[in-house]
């Protein structure tokens, strides 16, 4: 049987040997679709395919002047849950893009001046053990773990520092935790509140004042 099959090749091969270019090449493209619907265009522009196609993702840049250089943030997560991490990525002038840090869950402030990002590490789904400090090189700092329930961080007006708030228990009644750190991961202030108020703290030449609303249970 294999050799009556290469008989048969080897006939058509001279056959296809004496017939012009063009016919030979009709012959055996015929086998190729020419609807449109099968055809794909071709792009010389590279794309990254979706490392799991179960993910969703978006993506968004941020003029930095101080860093002569555009911050890429890129939201990823599952489809089905509305957890998104976050990576950030630094594109430099001559185009080429710098992973700075992955998998952050946020939210995340920028402190130009300093060369800092900062990620809280908690939000209403996801809670890491601590914030994170990240410089420009992508070095990691790990601030002060996180007491327990993170209700909301904030950076301080135009200073260096950022505003944690948490919401704890304390036989079963919620207070507040005020927590100032700078970008240093260094912390600066922490005072107990049974209710609303407010706590002042200092940074360089300027005393800053941040209002802590009225503790709630945790959740």
């Amino acid at each position: 049987m294999k050799g009556l099959v290469a008989d048969r090749w080897d006939a058509l091969r001279s056959g296809l040997l004496l017939l012009p270019y063009s016919l030979v090449v009709l012959l055996l493209g015929a086998g190729c679709s020419s609807r449109s619907e099968d055809a794909q265009p071709y792009s010389q522009t590279p794309q990254l395919a979706p490392t799991n196609p179960a993910e969703v993702g978006n993506e968004r840049s941020v003029a930095m002047k101080a860093w002569s250089a555009e911050l890429v943030q890129r939201y990823h997560g599952r489809r089905d849950s509305d957890a998104l991490i976050e990576d950030l990525e630094l594109l430099e002038p001559t185009g080429k893009r710098r992973l700075l840090a992955a998998n952050l869950i946020g939210p995340i402030f920028l402190f130009e001046t300093e060369r800092t990002i900062v990620s809280c590490e908690a939000n209403g789904a996801m809670s890491g053990d601590h914030p994170l400090f990240i410089d420009l090189a992508g070095r990691q700092t790990g601030g002060p773990k996180h007491p327990g329930y993170l209700r909301s961080c904030a950076r301080v007006e135009d200073s260096n520092l950022v505003f944690f708030h948490y919401n704890l228990v304390r036989a079963g009644t919620p207070y507040n935790l005020a927590r100032i750190v700078n970008t240093k991961g260094a912390l600066v202030l922490e005072k107990e509140l049974s209710g609303a108020g407010d706590v002042e703290v200092r940074a360089g030449d300027k005393r800053y004042k941040v209002h802590v609303s009225d503790p709630e249970l945790p959740g």
